[in-house]
């Protein structure tokens, strides 16, 4: 199996990741393959070594696992989004970075100049 952009291509079928769960039945024939359609990548062998490497209360092991997994972007983990909450923010990082403050937008001159810092909230 390779990724690449938004396309992943498995057992010599290759679709999009815009596809439905529907199309993508019918094009990797669930019913006679119940093996073709997994949710996620598999996990690479050095993320499941530290799995197995230490105790959770040490930092280490399923802690430091889960951490890991959890800086990786669910577009990298998962092959189409899992439940109806993943959709709203599926490659929410390739959008993000096209939005750019205005020109003449409002800013923070009042709070920035006025306001004192005394150290407090700091």
């Amino acid at each position: 199996m390779q990724v690449a952009d938004s396309q992943v291509e498995q057992s010599g079928v290759s679709y999009d990741a815009n596809d439905s769960l529907d199309e993508l039945a019918k094009k990797l024939d669930i019913e006679h393959n119940s093996n073709a359609l997994k949710e996620m990548y598999p996990i690479k062998k050095k993320e499941k070594d530290i799995l197995f490497d230490g105790f959770s209360k040490e930092e280490k092991g399923r802690y430091k696992y889960l951490n890991l997994r959890k800086q990786i972007q669910p577009e990298h983990k998962f092959q189409y989004p899992v439940s109806s909450t993943m959709e709203y923010g599926w490659k929410l990082g390739e959008t993000g970075q096209h939005f750019k403050a205005p020109t003449y937008a409002r800013g923070k001159i009042v709070e920035e100049s006025f306001y004192r810092r005394n150290g407090v909230f700091e």
